[in-house]
């Protein structure tokens, strides 16, 4: 080892932690590594310290180690850990991301640093930069946070660029870094087919905790005053809106809390990181954005809000406390509800045994192939397919990959005009003048969605944000949906906004986090069904609830029943514990079979099916009894008919640039386009692959389908008065109704409006002196023009209409009627003309029809002004069509 390393290592250390002490060695003989321990461990300086060892004896010519990391905030961490180590042994460093300056860029390009720190992404563009040439020194490639990577088709686009890095630099050394992992030996493959796996055999004890108090807020405030330090896990945004409203209420926090998701600005997160790490505030509120080893510092706890749904989630959690490996992680998992309790346990007793879900590589995803065939052709000029497909092969989400598929591909992106494909058996590929332009613009495997503003219709205000998927997915004029705790109706969908009203039926609504919902697989649904646990990790009082819960619906938990509940309304409650995606599987697959059905909700234990009319129990019952694996086939009809299988299919489209990535369309555009394409396109296929792998589990279908057919699984009905309280969970999920405030009443929304509208000024013209001046609308009064005295007053944007010599008034005429008119409405009715004429969508005719009235109620004035413009939003897009004919 070189000597000023060595030298550090004392300086920095006390002594080498157990996987260092067994990785360095095996990086050091040049084997390709897979190092897989618990956050704290020190896996980073277990690769770095052999790396920089050999780096500081060799030339400094090109790039000689790529470290890549999914986050460009790990970048940013990493960056600063090496630095020192860097400057002290004489190696140039650097980091490349999406934010880096062009400046920067130039300089990278110039005089390339021996060490690139780089997010995937990066990678695809130093590929075909001019910094390429430099990458045939390369060395070294890290591989940092591989469990996150290797389940998506980020993932599978790195896989692709290490082999395209291997026909520049054959020899590099490849180093995979990951947390624990469910398939070690699918893990090492992703990295190298020769990687060797090290590993901590001990498992991490953890000190959990799971409760069900009646105060949820009560508990958690009292464990945030108990430790310096916390984290808060929350599964969704809506989530951390509810608890961050509920915490900043609260007069001692309200300066020690802060909010830390992948919606807020790069600065925001990283103000936020830095002052915890400073101690300046004790608590963030995060999703995900905070599970990877982001470094904020000393973390004494973590509470969970609610199950985590995964085992890997969990770990990765409450493995953010006690970031080290001498001290032992502390996590709080506080729980609504019984089934959220029993499902923690079975979650928290599989991490203590070691058990993780199984690790998914995607199975040869076609946009991503797409994107990489673009690449290296542009790195080659001109390519056969064959070679094309002997470097893909060598990626391990592409080791299914058949010759035909690629030339399928192949095909589809010549009609794209992407690439110039000659008609052989292994044509010859060559670019196009699309082919650049393509690669730079689809660099990125992380959808691309717009942003919708929600905006209330009465008061202009905006309520929240909404992605492009549930907006095209779910949301037409008259559905309703549930942002910010509340029930809303959407009256219009523009290209930028969602205009609504608030409903008041919370039970009709969509929640606008359904895509969020982490998965629960069946296996780990299932074991919530055995009950043979002894809830060690919670107090006597969360059991006892717990235990009644399940003397309660005893009959209906059970991995191998599936029970058909109803009380024979509108609503019917399938309780099915087979796990989120199997569940939306079997859910489609009745959807195909019962065509009465208006809406599903699915929840890993169970299936809500509700109706316009009450809802034929029986012909359920039937058709799950009459199940079997044949029936399964049925499901890619009814997949490509769905909502979901449209927004997918926008993505992947637009990965394949088959539409432009600011592309939007209605979901009958969609329709068309999806019609369009034969079924055998690469691009349908990609897409129902898709949904597949992200929210329905075809494979547990075809499983709960073959164990009905040969009576394993029974199928029980109950006709109830009162629905069980299993029912009464499955029933409320979606409502959320705990993240629920109270609804305003019509009085309550007429006096937003009302105020809304008082609180505007309004800008006038005098008709006689042509001088302009402004209203507030604040107060009810004659309006006159200040300067002059007349009262022949209209709208500021008229003026150019009179045709003055001097002064008086101008002649009526074709151009400047409506300017009159509206000067008669000022004149008759002050303010309350300016108000009428203020609100969105009501013009002169409408404003005066409603002033004639006369109001007694001042209020009833606003309640049709208000009337008026929900009219206007609904009918404007038919006039739009009407005057295009």
């Amino acid at each position: 080892m070189n000597k000023k390393v060595e030298a550090i290592i004392k300086k920095t250390f006390s002594e080498l932690t157990e996987i260092q002490k067994k990785a360095i060695p095996l990086i050091e003989e040049g084997k390709d590594v897979l190092i897989i321990s618990p956050t704290g461990s020190g896996k980073t300086e277990s690769a770095m310290i052999p790396i920089l060892s050999k780096i500081a004896e060799l030339d400094k010519k090109g790039v000689q180690v790529l470290y890549i990391t999914p986050l460009k905030s790990l970048n940013r961490d990493i960056l600063e850990r090496l630095e020192k180590w860097c400057s002290e042994l004489e190696i140039t460093i650097a980091v490349r991301h999406g934010d880096t300056s062009q400046q920067e860029r130039v300089k990278q390009n110039e005089t390339p640093p021996q060490l690139i720190v780089a997010t995937p992404e990066s990678i695809q563009s130093l590929l075909i930069s001019k910094m390429n040439a430099s990458l045939s020194n390369l060395k070294f490639v890290v591989i940092d946070e591989v469990h996150e990577l290797i389940e998506s088709k980020r993932g599978a686009q790195l896989s692709i660029a290490l082999e395209r890095l291997s026909e520049r630099a054959p020899n590099f050394q490849r180093i995979g870094l990951s947390a624990t992992i469910g398939d070690e030996k699918t893990a090492a493959e992703f990295i190298s087919k020769k990687a060797v796996i090290v590993k901590i055999d001990k498992i991490r004890e953890a000190d959990i905790t799971i409760e069900m108090p009646e105060n949820r807020i009560e508990e958690i405030k009292k464990i945030i005053n108990t430790y310096k330090s916390t984290l808060l896990f929350v599964n969704t945004r809506y989530e951390a809106e509810y608890l961050s409203t509920q915490l900043f209420n609260i007069k001692e926090f309200k300066d020690l809390i802060a909010v830390h998701h992948s919606s807020l600005s790069k600065d925001v997160r990283l103000e936020v990181e830095q002052n915890f790490k400073k101690g300046k505030i004790k608590t963030i509120l995060c999703t995900s954005s905070l599970e990877l080893g982001i470094d904020i510092g000393a973390i004494e706890a973590v509470i969970q809000y609610n199950s985590p749904h995964q085992v890997q989630r969990l770990m990765q959690r409450i493995g953010r406390s006690g970031h080290s490996l001498s001290k032992k992680p502390k996590g709080f998992i506080i729980c609504s509800d019984p089934l959220s309790v029993i499902e923690s346990t079975v979650i928290a007793e599989e991490m203590s045994e070691g058990r993780l879900e199984k690790t998914q590589v995607l199975d040869s995803p076609l946009d991503v192939l797409c994107h990489s065939i673009t690449g290296i052709i542009l790195e080659k000029s001109s390519i056969k397919a064959s070679e094309i497909y002997s470097i893909i092969k060598k990626a391990k989400p592409y080791e299914n990959l058949t010759f035909e598929k690629l030339k399928s591909v192949l095909n589809e992106m010549h009609n794209l005009k992407l690439v110039f494909l000659q008609n052989a058996v292994d044509p010859l590929i060559t670019t196009t003048g699309r082919t650049k332009l393509y690669y730079y613009l689809h660099v990125s495997m992380i959808p691309d969605e717009r942003k919708y503003f929600v905006r209330n219709a009465s008061t202009r205000k905006t309520i929240g944000v909404l992605d492009e998927g549930f907006v095209s997915d779910y949301l037409q004029e008259g559905e309703s949906f549930i942002t910010q705790g509340k029930p809303w109706k959407v009256l219009r969908v523009t290209e930028k906004e969602v205009l609504v009203e608030e409903a008041q039926d919370i039970k009709a609504s969509i929640p606008d986090w359904e895509g969020e919902e982490i998965p629960v697989t069946m296996e780990i649904a299932r074991k919530v069904a055995n009950l043979n646990f002894e809830f060690k990790f919670s107090s006597k009082e969360t059991k006892d609830k717990v235990i009644e819960f399940e003397k309660q619906n005893l009959a209906f938990i059970n991995p191998l029943n599936i029970t058909v509940e109803t009380q024979g309304g509108n609503e019917l409650v399938i309780h099915s514990f087979n796990g989120l995606k199997a569940n939306q599987a079997l859910s489609k697959l009745l959807g195909f079979f019962y065509k009465e059905i208006l809406r599903s909700r699915v929840t890993p234990y169970s299936i809500v099916i509700e109706s316009e009319k009450p809802v034929n129990a029986s012909k359920i019952l039937q058709t799950l009894r009459g199940l079997s694996r044949k029936d399964v086939e049925y499901l890619d009809r009814t997949v490509m008919d769905s909502p979901s299988f449209r927004h997918r299919f926008i993505q992947v489209a637009k990965r394949f640039s088959l539409i432009s990535k600011d592309w939007s369309a209605s979901g009958l555009g969609v329709k068309k386009l999806i019609n369009h394409l034969p079924k055998t396109s690469p691009i349908i296929e990609e897409t129902l692959k898709e949904v597949y792998n992200s929210i329905l589990d075809k494979n547990g279908l075809e499983k709960i389908c073959f164990e009905i057919d040969i009576g394993k699984t029974k199928i029980d009905f109950l006709n109830s008065k009162d629905w069980t309280p299993l029912a009464k969970l499955a029933l409320e999920h979606g409502s959320h109704s705990e993240l629920i405030t109270s609804q305003e009443s019509l009085p309550q929304i007429v006096e937003a409006f009302k105020k809304n509208l008082q609180s505007k000024r309004v800008h006038l013209t005098c008709m006689y002196c042509n001088n302009n001046f402004y209203v507030e609308l604040k107060e009810d009064k004659i309006i006159s023009c200040p300067y002059c005295g007349s009262k022949n007053v209209t709208l500021e944007k008229y003026r150019d209409l009179f045709k003055l010599k001097k002064t008086g008034i101008p002649k009526i005429n074709s151009e400047n009627e409506k300017a009159f008119q509206v000067s008669s409405l000022i004149n008759s009715y002050g303010v309350k003309a300016l108000q009428a004429l203020e609100v969105y969508g009501v013009g002169v005719q409408t404003a005066a029809r409603i002033l004639l009235k006369n109001y007694s109620d001042e209020n009833r004035f606003y309640e049709d002004l208000l009337e008026e413009q929900k009219k206007f939003l609904k009918n404007r897009q038919f006039w739009r069509i009407k005057s295009k004919r």
